[in-house]
């Protein structure tokens, strides 16, 4: 609370600051006479197009460098008002509106849709999208019927940048060393330092009516992770320790992304651009593991135990994930009348996954020294302070190595691909710039999603079970793991490099056996038509946009039936009509008022339509998909004030409302089939749930009502505030929805010299109904130099506060676990033509 007060007191302090400088604002039509770069740049140029925009939108500008503010797109977009960015680890991954999560938001390049690369949901994975790919990040929050129907959190456009933005030539480019302080410790650890190259070049031809564009990024970051957990139980007596697993991470992260784009403009009335893009991200990791078998619990009281004994457990996993994601888009924009626009587009977006997970563990017997006791009296969520966990003879860990025999090693694989294609036309007359009067757009729209996915694996054992191998040869004794400060465990390290040599080297010692999983296998076809209309009125103060879209929806699956080889085919469809509409009252020239409604779908998960069906004539269980899922439905209403004080200066509040009914989840019951009742578990539609919330942000990115040098200052804040009713996580939350969100973003620019310190903070985020994700706060800065015309020097700190990412028992309220990546510094020399 004390944490909310203080934001609440800074948007009261940067509203009042507001109203004491608009007196010396001049008109933000104005022209200004300075050339403005950097931070300012990103700042003015998102509040223009938020001004321009007739929807209830926000905005995040690349400077003229090419950048945004972060290391993707997923980070950057976590500066937004009403945007929960999920993080893995360090980075942005997933990216949810408005307190919903990433399930309910549609995310488009230029327009088309990107496929997932998402093995089960509908999740689009956008770390691997470099923030330097796009010129300007568009958030829509009210859609209006142009936009697509799925749609319930709001829409997420990547804008690329246009050989057209510049005439003649441009160039940048800009070449980054890091240096992360979690990294080298680990068997399989790999060295600073990490490297980040990225540049852009275009140029128009013959008179301006042709240009080309080439963008690409090469990204090699290292760094290494620590992440004990806890596992917590509950009985009559009290709750109880009931695993104590330390793991550790070496990682490394490649990405080779590029864009190419040929465009031509004769005219004003004729646009054609084609472009491919591909962006690829490889993921090399490798996790170690130690954990106990617990064996003889005896509760000392509501808050200590001990175990008897345990069994220990040693393990290894590679992670060598593949993802591509490759774009291929088309457009035509043609004016067959001063008034009237045709709009014509192909797009084709391709997702790929591939993910082998090879892993090997080693176990022991029954041993009194693997038994520990437990406390949770010094345990803190607020703090990242697990419970004490103490072994009963920790030296087993170093002398008892003899003791950890092999067990199995596996080697799975799956892969899942999504293709989609997509092709629109659009006419709309009287509805571009500052058009007075009736205007109007109608549209078609047709896309075919296709994805599959599957799952192999071969299990190793001893081909002779006399054979005694244990983990003893295969220990890196220099190594130390991240995890002893959190847990007290000091457990050895296994060397993923030595065990798979060994392997390879001695074949005959093993037997393969085929594991794989025929119940991961799932085809799934969704055809979705679409057609809309709106009219659109302005005039005089007044702007009127509104109408109807219409989606009929069709799907069919395919996906094994118990393990196969027989399959079962389902097929559904549905249709919906979508209304939506935003008005705005130009107070003045200065001020408006946004009013908006929309319907919109959240269409079920592939899995729940597609997957497997199993069934267990022993146990009498039956586990199923569900083709009888409704969509979810949402009712959105908006309401905000914006005020464009100056060009740089700027304060909004925005109020929003969503309902949604048919939400899904996962429910078990029972059923009777040929006389025998069977415990069946299957996605179904529950009642509706709904959120709430309030947004706030300002800017003033120089106050020049201060004496030099201070009037190089600036500020950026917004605030967000949450409130949900009926969801499954406690209080009525809905999952990933923080009770409120905040950044605040301290800028200075004078002459050469320009900073930025921004501070993100996020409350408890629900991840499950027994879980959350606790409060998190990141502390970063960037500091750039103008060497020259052409040349800039910039150091970057990210994760200035070293802060670790933890997650607890929303239902126990106890620390799950801790998640520890360390900070990182970034030296980066840019280049403008």
């Amino acid at each position: 609370m004390k944490k909310l007060y203080l934001v609440a007191s800074v948007a009261a302090i940067a509203a009042s600051m507001a109203v004491s400088n608009a007196a010396l604002a001049q008109d933000a039509n104005g022209e200004d006479s300075i050339v403005v770069t950097g931070y300012r740049l990103q700042n003015r140029s998102s509040i223009a197009a938020k001004a321009d925009e007739d929807r209830i939108a926000d905005f995040l500008s690349a400077d003229e460098l090419g950048r945004q503010p972060d290391l993707n797109v997923a980070d950057s977009l976590r500066r937004i008002p009403g945007v929960v960015t999920v993080f893995d680890e360090d980075e942005g991954r997933y990216v949810g509106l408005r307190g919903l999560d990433q399930r309910y938001t549609f995310i488009s390049i230029d327009g088309g849709q990107i496929a997932s690369t998402d093995r089960s949901d509908r999740d689009i994975n956008i770390e691997s999208i470099p923030p330097t790919a796009v010129k300007r990040l568009e958030v829509i929050k009210a859609v209006t019927p142009d936009y697509d129907g799925h749609s319930v959190g709001g829409v997420i456009n990547l804008v690329t940048r246009s050989a057209f933005d510049t005439e003649g030539l441009y160039a940048v480019a800009n070449a980054s060393v890091g240096l992360h302080n979690n990294t080298g410790q680990l068997p399989n650890s790999f060295s600073n330092p990490s490297y980040r190259f990225d540049g852009a070049v275009s140029h128009t031809f013959f008179d301006d009516t042709i240009g080309v564009l080439f963008a690409g990024t090469y990204f090699d970051k290292k760094r290494d992770q620590g992440r004990p957990i806890i596992g917590v139980g509950s009985n009559e007596i009290g709750d109880f320790v009931n695993e104590a697993q330390p793991l550790d991470y070496a990682n490394q992260i490649k990405r080779w992304n590029g864009l190419a784009k040929f465009e031509y403009k004769p005219n004003d009335n004729f646009h054609v651009a084609l472009s491919a893009s591909r962006f690829d991200y490889q993921y090399d990791e490798v996790r170690t593991q130690f954990r106990i078998y617990e064996e003889g619990l005896t509760q000392t009281s509501a808050t200590t135990g001990s175990y008897d004994a345990g069994q220990g457990y040693l393990r290894f996993d590679k992670f060598p994930l593949g993802q591509t994601i490759d774009n291929l888009q088309g457009t035509i924009e043609f004016r067959p009348t001063e008034r009237g626009l045709l709009e014509v587009g192909a797009y084709y977006s391709h997702g790929v996954q591939g993910h082998p997970y090879p892993n090997a563990s080693f176990r022991t017997g029954s041993l009194a020294g693997f038994g520990y006791s437990y406390d949770f009296e010094g345990e803190s969520i607020d703090d990242g302070q697990l419970a004490t966990v103490v072994l009963n003879d920790p030296s087993l860990l170093q002398n008892g190595l003899d003791q950890f025999q092999f067990q199995n090693y596996f080697h799975g694989n799956f892969r899942n691909e999504e293709d989609v294609t997509e092709f629109k036309a659009d006419y709309s007359w009287n509805l571009e710039g500052d058009a007075e009067g009736l205007g109007f757009k109608v549209g078609a729209k047709y896309r075919n999603l296709e994805k599959n996915r599957y799952d192999e694996a071969t299990n190793f054992t001893l081909a002779d079970p006399g054979t005694v191998l244990t983990v003893e040869d295969f220990i890196d004794a220099g190594s130390q793991s991240y995890t002893v400060e959190d847990l007290g465990i000091n457990y050895p390290l296994i060397d993923e490099d030595l065990f798979t040599d060994f392997l390879f080297a001695n074949p005959d010692l093993f037997n393969a056996v085929d594991a794989s999983n025929a119940n991961s296998f799932y085809d799934i076809q969704e055809d979705v038509m679409a057609g809309y209309g709106m009219l659109s009125y302005r005039h005089g103060p007044h702007t009127f946009i509104g109408g109807v879209r219409y989606e009929r929806t069709e799907v069919a699956t395919v996906a094994t039936l118990n393990g196969g080889p027989e399959q079962i085919a389902r097929e559904i469809d549905y249709d919906h009509f979508l209304p939506s509409m935003v008005y705005t009252f130009e107070i003045t020239p200065q001020m408006k008022i946004r009013a908006g409604f929309a319907e919109a779908l959240g269409r079920p998960n592939h899995p729940d339509l597609a997957g497997a069906e199993t069934f267990d004539e022993v146990n009498l269980t039956i586990r199923r998909a569900n083709t009888a899922l409704k969509p979810r439905e949402s009712k959105s209403f908006d309401l905000g004030f914006e005020w464009y004080i100056d060009r740089g200066q700027f304060f909004s509040v925005a109020a929003f409302h969503k309902i949604i009914k048919n939400q899904i989840t996962s429910e078990t019951f029972e059923e009777v089939i040929n006389g025998d009742t069977y415990t069946v578990t299957q996605p179904i539609n529950l009642d509706q749930v709904e959120v709430s919330g309030l947004e706030i942000s300002y800017a003033d990115d120089a106050f020049e009502f201060l004496p030099a040098p201070f009037d190089g200052l600036g500020i950026a804040a917004n605030l967000t505030l949450m409130d949900g009713i009926n969801g499954p996580a406690p209080g009525g939350n809905l999952l990933s929805q923080p009770d409120y969100l905040y950044n605040v973003a301290a800028l200075y620019a004078k002459g050469p010299f320009s900073a930025k310190v921004t501070y993100n903070y996020v409350d408890d985020r629900p991840t499950s109904a027994t879980r959350a994700e606790a409060s998190y706060e990141q502390l970063d800065a960037q500091v750039r130099w103008q060497l020259n015309d052409n040349f800039q020097f910039q150091v970057e700190g990210r994760n200035l506060l070293n802060n670790p990412r933890t997650n607890y028992y929303s239902d126990l309220n106890h620390l799950r676990e801790i998640n520890d990546f360390g900070n990182s510094y970034w030296f980066t020399i840019s280049y403008k033509y």
